[in-house]
């Protein structure tokens, strides 16, 4: 079974977006790929796209990696049964990400620095 996803690619600093993927409304564990290749250059994923995971009632744990620069607005919007994200960079790199979604408090994150098996706050 083939699944699609779709990228918005930046071909200036080699960047891409995701803003698609099927089956994404049935999946439990969502896994975002640190990058996408076309035309056989590879595109760093460095965005979760606007509303990607909105609505998604049965996402339990989306993995990330350390590549994500940002997340968009309501990427994770009544997902209500998320509960963990696991990051792959560092705290410091987490720090960072912009995140568009305002004081919504979700997520366990599993940095391979910090060992936590409490609820974290990571959109405040």
């Amino acid at each position: 079974m083939l699944n699609v996803s779709i990228y918005l690619l930046n071909t200036q600093d080699r960047t891409a977006e995701v803003i698609f993927q099927e089956n994404i409304m049935d999946s439990k564990i969502a896994n975002i790929p640190s990058y996408t290749t076309y035309n056989s250059i590879n595109y760093n994923m460095t965005k979760i796209g606007d509303n990607l995971f909105a609505g998604n009632s049965v996402l339990t744990k989306i993995v990330i990696p350390f590549t994500i620069k940002s997340i968009g607005v309501g990427a994770f919007a009544n997902c209500l049964l998320l509960e963990e994200i696991e990051y792959s960079g560092t705290m410091e790199d987490w720090a960072k990400v912009v995140v568009g979604i305002a004081k919504q408090e979700i997520i366990l994150l599993n940095v391979p620095t910090v060992q936590s098996t409490n609820p974290a706050k990571l959109f405040n």
